[in-house]
Parts: structure tokens; sequence; C-alpha cells
């Protein structure tokens, strides 16, 4: 039995020697055709691997932009506030009439924009026992919906 299987063995490499090559020594069509490259589904199985990652980091990527424009309006509400006092402290006013009013004077820079590059919504004195009421529209630009931020709320209870 094992005389037969030693044999099968030999006969069994010789076969796999004669498909791999040609009687030149080059390689047959079968292995050439094996060698030649990715086929077509070893192609889209790779595709949609990288096409499944990349969504995964898309999404990751657009929650963190819309965190970082949350964050930049709060941090503009408050360089607004800020602006504010130094109105009163250097004019005595207890409100500038606009936004603009604190561009003019110099105590901001520029026109202040929300991360979403809207304008805030100002109203002094503020209706929410602060001195100054600010909204921004947020992501959609509309009054009143559930992604509007308002200074006299805290970030917390937005979550």
């Amino acid at each position: 039995m094992t005389r037969l299987r030693k044999r099968l063995t030999t006969l069994l490499a010789a076969y796999r020697r004669l498909l791999r090559t040609t009687l030149d020594g080059s390689l047959s069509p079968v292995a050439r055709r094996r060698q030649a490259g990715y086929n077509l589904v070893e192609i889209m199985i790779v595709m949609a691997i990288i096409g499944m990652l990349m969504s995964a980091a898309g999404f990751g990527g657009f929650a963190m932009l819309e965190r970082s424009r949350r964050k930049e309006t709060r941090r503009m509400m408050h360089t607004i506030e800020q602006a504010l006092v130094t109105w009163q402290a250097e004019g005595g006013e207890s409100c500038p009439p606009a936004l603009t009013a604190l561009v003019e004077k110099k105590f901001l820079t520029k026109e202040p924009k929300d991360g979403w590059g809207h304008s805030f919504q100002f109203k002094c004195p503020g209706e929410h026992n602060n001195e100054i009421d600010l909204v921004s529209l947020g992501k959609d630009g509309k009054e009143g919906t559930t992604d509007d931020i308002k200074s006299w709320e805290e970030e917390e209870t937005k979550k």
C-alpha cells in the first residue's frame, strides 16, 4: 500500500509540473492565466471593502465637523458677550443698537457669524435673565428648530 501511495504521489507531482510548463519550458496557458492578475470578483471585493471603510470614516468626519461648528458658535457667542462688556465700560450705554455697532467701534474685528455662516439674532436687553439674547439659527438656518443654539441655554441641555 505504501508503494502505491508513493507512486501516486510521484505521478501527481509530475502531472502538476506538466500543467505548469509546456514542452519548451515556458509557462502553460493555464499557469499564465493563474499568474496574469486579479479577476473581476477579487477587484470588486476589494472595492467594496474600501467603500465601506471610506463611508465609516466619512460619517465620523461629518459628526466631528458638526461638533466643531457648534463649539465655534459657542466661542463666538462668548466673544460677543465680552465685546458687550467692553461697550458698556467705555460707552456707558447698556446696549448697542445692533452687532454691527460693536464692529464699528472696533470691539469686534468683523461681523460675527455662527459656525454655519449665518448672522446671529441679537436682542438687547435680553428676556432670559441675561444682558443680551443671542441666537444662532443652526445648520438649517430656520428659527425655532431643535438645532438652534441660544446663549441662555447650556450646551449639555442640547445633547
